[in-house]
């Protein structure tokens, strides 16, 4: 039987209020659609990328940066279930454990060189909510960065001190590389708003060296290397890996423990994501996304027509 379409599911909720819950995904919302046609993509192009010159930039110091993010809910969604014998009568089942529920997120750094190892790069920023920031497994925070936030999401401060590491490594990782302490690098970023809270943030990256090009707003899931190939990869590897691990644990748990400890079951989701990240940044993923993106090696044609990979609105 073929899924329900969107006004299908508009109806049911219509109809039987119990289901007020329910959630559907649109395939591009409404902002995004408008912003990403070819004359807007076409116009920042000319204007930034052209000014920029990406292709006389060393691959080895082109660099992108985003945020994912990472929820730890253990739940089945709410979901419509048709009753077999009578299609007009509706349930729904929703198992969340809110105990277990916080926000996380992940900001890596890519590099468009797909030679560049992924230890070479600087570690993924992790961001908790302050209240529920976990003990990290040592092991694990020699593979990361971590910080705090109310909610778990970036902030500015938070902007501003990762700013901070990336210019403290970005000397150590040059002098690695073998290209000179004053080669001049270019860093792709997405205009989130924890970018310009402290303007000193982009000025010490513009004095070191750096030079910070900004997608348009809506835009960064067809211009941004990460979103178009690197993290489509990720999450489903996430839930690979994170479900491997519980499914292990609960198999050779002692009997009187539950997997119900907020420091384990984030060490867990922690442990996953950087096993996600290993697969889903490999030389591969990474030679795809900035090949299919355009803005490096600088290609008008792939930047220009980016806009036909936009899905139909619903």
């Amino acid at each position: 039987m073929d899924p329900p379409d969107l006004r299908t599911i508009q109806q049911w909720i219509q109809n039987d209020p119990r289901l007020n819950t329910v959630s559907f995904v649109e395939s591009r919302d409404k902002s995004r659609v408008e912003a990403a046609t070819r004359e807007n993509i076409k116009s920042w192009a000319d204007i930034t990328l052209v000014d920029v010159c990406p292709e006389f930039y060393n691959p080895k110091l082109t660099f992108n940066i985003d945020e994912t993010n990472i929820s730890t809910e253990t739940q089945t969604r709410t979901r419509v279930v048709i009753d077999a014998s009578k299609k007009e009568h509706f349930r729904t089942k929703s198992d969340i454990d809110m105990s277990k529920h916080c926000h996380i997120t992940m900001m890596p750094l890519i590099c468009a060189d797909s030679g560049i190892l992924r230890t070479q790069l600087l570690k993924p920023l992790f961001i908790f909510p302050n209240k529920l920031r976990p003990d990290i497994d040592e092991k694990l925070l020699e593979k990361i960065l971590i910080a705090g936030s109310e909610l778990g999401w970036m902030e500015g401060e938070l902007f501003n001190s990762w700013v901070d590491q990336f210019l403290k490594w970005l000397p150590q990782y040059k002098k690695e590389i073998g290209v000179a302490a004053d080669e001049k690098a270019l860093l792709y970023s997405d205009n989130h708003s924890s970018r310009f809270k402290f303007p000193e943030s982009i000025q010490k990256l513009k004095a070191a060296g750096v030079t910070v090009v900004f997608f348009p707003p809506h835009t960064t899931n067809l211009l941004q290397p990460l979103d178009d190939s690197v993290f489509k990869q990720f999450k489903p590897f996430l839930r690979k890996f994170f479900m491997a691990y519980q499914l292990d644990y609960e198999m050779t748990k002692p009997k009187d423990t539950r997997l119900d400890t907020l420091c384990f079951y984030r060490n867990l989701i922690l442990q996953s994501s950087l096993e996600a990240w290993e697969h889903a940044s490999n030389s591969h993923y990474i030679r795809e996304s900035w090949r299919d993106t355009g803005v490096y090696h600088w290609s008008p044609k792939i930047v220009y027509d980016c806009q036909d990979k936009v899905a139909d609105p619903l």
